[in-house]
């Protein structure tokens, strides 16, 4: 999941559960004459409070133009690129911080044709690449080196790969090649040859990660587990949907652009596992935990303040990290692969229903909407719902918002969202993300191939609207789970204390601690 103006990211958003709160009744005095009462609940203006403590309300809010403008994503190119380019090469920068700037040189060639976006990325991706570690020759904590790009950052072994950040790296980088097979003026920006080394070498990250996949527990599933970790309870069990999700986007594109049925399946098994583990609520949304359960769920709509995830690891997932966790189901819906437009509706309501329910560019952190004040800080994180506006442009609307109105530094990723969604006079585009479409729809066969004939498309033309159910009927008022509350910030948590303190910028310097407050936390027996 990513965060900030420069897409900082942070893995282990490991959060304690909330706390029940009392509901308090306020005495209504007979004999004094009503005045105009807020739109929201006292407990929604105490956040609203808080929220603006933490960003500060732009007079006059930003609009579209700024995105054209001052705010364009080309100010990450040039000097700024090379600024960061250089930052990682001497370990001040992560690789995986980079993609939120690839995926939004992609978006803004393909909406502006400037091919000042290409060469860049091709720049980018370069550097990139000269960085994996075994380029370079670093060995990870056994010695071994291997085709990732690791960090000493998250484990006291020493230095770890991890799915989740190579996949936000490699990712982007399929994204570009996928738009170069089908752009020939963008293909002409590389050297000979070099678009079959780029995804030669991209293939040897995700066959390594490969190891990680295991087929299950249900038909057509199947998932990443935690083959060795510091986290030592978790060995063995499988990862949280927005890792999967990371590298599931990058197995899908490479089995479109190379043939490798093996990346096919894994992407499919992602699908259907995470699928069958979303939980439908009866106001029609979709919500889920940060950890899924081991089983999957009912399909029948159940009370949104009943939907868990991992027991004893069963707090709802905040945006930013949910943000990474549907893009990846967007990127399948639009393909026609196991998700739908019905699946896309109801994350739409996840949007309008749950953290931008207040439709005021304030956005609760969650998201079912609980006011969780300690993680206020990963509201910048949601950018990759926007890719829902094609199924509904009242998402843009919610979403752009917040930025509009508290976000005036936009890292590259948002301002190309919104200048993809966003039109001058502020209303959204109905345009669907243009992507690149095999000509045989795959399936979960091991002994079909692809048809690498690719062909430019338009990933839905038109998003049909599903007749909602009695249960799944929108309502305009919605209460938020009773167990919202503001969940301390310390002394709750080794696992969030890590993350929060990685996202605040001061975990190296108590590295030590925090590492052995995780290996000591043991997660009870589901």
């Amino acid at each position: 999941s990513m965060g900030g103006p420069l897409g900082v990211h942070m893995k282990f958003g490991f959060e304690a559960p909330p706390t029940p709160t009392p509901t308090l009744t306020p005495t209504v005095d007979p004999n004094v004459t009503p005045t105009p009462t807020s739109p929201y609940s006292p407990e929604d203006l105490a956040y609203i409070d808080a929220f603006h403590q933490v960003y500060n309300l732009q007079e006059p809010p930003l609009d579209y133009g700024y995105y054209t403008t001052t705010g364009r994503v080309s100010r990450f190119t040039g000097s700024t690129l090379t600024d960061y380019i250089g930052r990682m090469q001497n370990d001040q920068y992560l690789p995986f911080n980079f993609g939120g700037w690839m995926e939004a040189f992609n978006t803004m060639y393909l909406e502006t044709g400037d091919l000042l976006y290409v060469r860049e990325n091709i720049r980018l991706i370069r550097a990139i690449l000269n960085y994996r570690d075994d380029v370079r020759g670093i060995p990870l904590f056994d010695g071994n080196i291997e085709p990732v790009w690791g960090t000493d950052l998250y484990s006291s072994f020493g230095r770890e790969y991890f799915a989740v950040d190579d996949g936000s790296v490699v990712y982007p980088m399929l994204e570009f090649l996928e738009i170069a097979e089908n752009h020939p003026a963008a293909m002409d920006e590389l050297d000979e040859g070099e678009f079959d080394s780029m995804l030669s070498r991209i293939n040897e990250t995700l066959e390594f990660h490969a190891a990680q996949y295991v087929e299950g527990p249900g038909p057509n599933e199947g998932h990443f587990v935690f083959l060795r970790t510091d986290l030592a309870g978790f060995t063995g069990d499988p990862q949280p949907p927005n890792w999967m999700s990371s590298i599931g986007r990058a197995y899908w594109l490479s089995w479109k652009l190379s043939g490798n049925t093996e990346f096919r399946d894994i992407a499919l098994g992602f699908a259907h596992y995470a699928k069958n583990r979303i939980s439908l609520a009866t106001d029609g949304a979709y919500y889920w935990g940060y950890w899924f359960p081991i089983d999957a769920v009912t399909k029948d709509p159940v009370p949104r303040e009943t939907i868990r995830g991992l027991p004893g690891y069963d707090w709802i997932e905040d945006i930013s990290h949910a943000a990474l966790t549907v893009s990846f189901w967007i990127q399948m819906a639009n393909e026609g692969q196991v998700f739908d437009a019905t699946d896309m509706e109801r994350l739409t309501k996840t949007v309008k229903l749950g953290f931008a329910r207040l439709d005021n560019g304030v956005i609760f952190p969650d998201i079912i909407g609980n006011r969780i004040v300690s993680l206020i800080n990963r509201v910048p994180g949601m950018s990759y719902f926007m890719d829902l506006t094609p199924y509904d442009p009242e998402v843009y609307d919610r979403i752009s918002e917040f930025y509009f109105k508290y976000w005036p530094s936009p890292g590259p990723r948002e301002g190309g969202l919104i200048y993809k969604y966003g039109t001058p006079d502020g209303n959204p585009t109905e345009t669907p993300t243009i992507t690149s479409t095999a000509t045989q729809t795959p399936t979960a066969s091991p002994t079909s191939s692809p048809t690498n004939t690719s062909t430019e498309a338009l990933t839905p033309t038109s998003t049909p609207t599903p007749s909602p159910t009695p249960s799944e009927t929108e309502t305009s008022t919605v209460t938020p789970s009773p167990t919202a509350t503001e969940i301390p910030a310390l002394d709750a948590n080794p696992f969030f204390e890590f993350a929060l303190r990685w996202h605040q910028g001061t975990v190296e310097s108590d590295m030590a601690e925090l590492l052995g407050m995780i290996r000591e936390e043991k997660r009870p027996a589901p």
